[in-house]
């Protein structure tokens, strides 16, 4: 672990010493690397070339106090932790210093060795652990707008909080229409939202669910869907990012040239065959949809619902490949 570099920010040098012997005693001396700034031009200087990683800062600079330097940093966009060291009973200055973006405060005459390290130590985790969660919403946010599958994030009641640019374009949306469309309104068949909502519930996640989706200008579409529930970091309230993924057309099969001429025989009893599956397929779809008693037996909802959608799914690839073999 690399060590800690500190400016302190004092007039005296006799409080420089005194900060010194306090980084120098207990267990953690060699983490720390302590430099001395006693100009406030200096200080804010040194904060905009970002060279250190926390700034001790005594409650007077010079003529400016160090409310000055905090409002002026943050203005400079300094990112790295302060430590304002406040004199005894200055309530007001701690509360001040606070709010104008201190991570912590000090009092002088009451600070140990152990309260300054601990203080120093909780504030530059603080500061990596949201310097990390800033970079991964960067990452985040860079890879939801420019993914090729459509992304939707909304709260458990389907209102849409947020959508991805190839959402907007896979159901005919612009911004204006997100806040006004619940995520209900794009399902097909409502039995199927029911039962996404059920497992997602219960197991945390879908995981490419076969799913008909509508879009607003009334195309009907087949989608592998996922989806997970995530509760931010600060907030109770759960949110829901789906991914979808048009699998209405499934890729035309052709024959290599190569292959035709010997494979003419096969070739000639396919579309036979191909009518004959699809012909099965609808049955099965039937059976399910006459036999299947989903009142009286909901847990077995999902697993009906499957065998449905994925015959339906075959059913329509099948199709394609049947006109494919009608056009040659």
């Amino acid at each position: 672990m690399h060590a800690i570099k500190i400016l302190l920010v004092v007039d005296e040098e006799d409080d420089y010493i005194a900060i010194r012997d306090l980084l120098s005693t207990g267990i953690s001396t060699h983490k720390y690397r302590l430099s001395w700034c006693s100009g406030y031009s200096d200080s804010i200087n040194a904060m905009l070339k970002d060279r250190y990683d926390l700034y001790l800062v005594d409650s007077k600079i010079g003529a400016y106090s160090c409310l000055d330097l905090l409002k002026e940093a943050v203005a400079s966009n300094c990112r790295r932790p302060i430590i304002i060291m406040t004199e005894t009973g200055d309530k007001r200055m701690d509360e001040e210093a606070l709010e104008a973006g201190a991570a912590d405060y000090l009092t002088k005459d009451q600070m140990t060795s152990e309260t300054l390290q601990r203080a120093i130590r909780y504030a530059t985790r603080q500061f990596e652990t949201l310097n990390n969660l800033k970079q991964s919403e960067h990452t985040f946010r860079t890879l939801f707008e420019r993914s090729q599958d459509a992304i939707i994030i909304s709260d458990t009641t389907g209102h849409i909080l947020d959508a991805n640019k190839s959402a907007l374009h896979f159901f005919g949306m612009d911004h204006t229409d997100v806040a006004e469309i619940n995520c209900a309104f794009f399902y097909r068949l409502p039995k199927e939202r029911t039962i996404f909502i059920e497992v997602l519930q219960r197991e945390g996640s879908v995981h490419d669910m076969l799913i008909e989706l509508i879009t607003l200008n009334g195309d009907i579409k087949t989608c592998c869907v996922s989806s997970f529930i995530e509760i931010p970091q600060h907030g109770d309230t759960e949110l829901l990012y789906t991914f979808i993924r048009d699998v209405s057309y499934a890729p035309e099969l052709t024959l290599p040239s190569h292959f035709q001429e010997d494979t003419y025989p096969i070739k000639a009893q396919l579309p036979q065959s191909v009518k004959a599956v699809r012909v099965s397929l609808s049955k099965i779809v039937a059976a399910v949809e006459k036999k299947a008693d989903l009142e009286a037996c909901p847990e077995e909802a999902a697993l009906f619902d499957t065998i449905r959608m994925n015959a339906s799914f075959a059913e329509q690839a099948l199709k394609n490949l049947q006109d494919q073999l009608d056009r040659t």
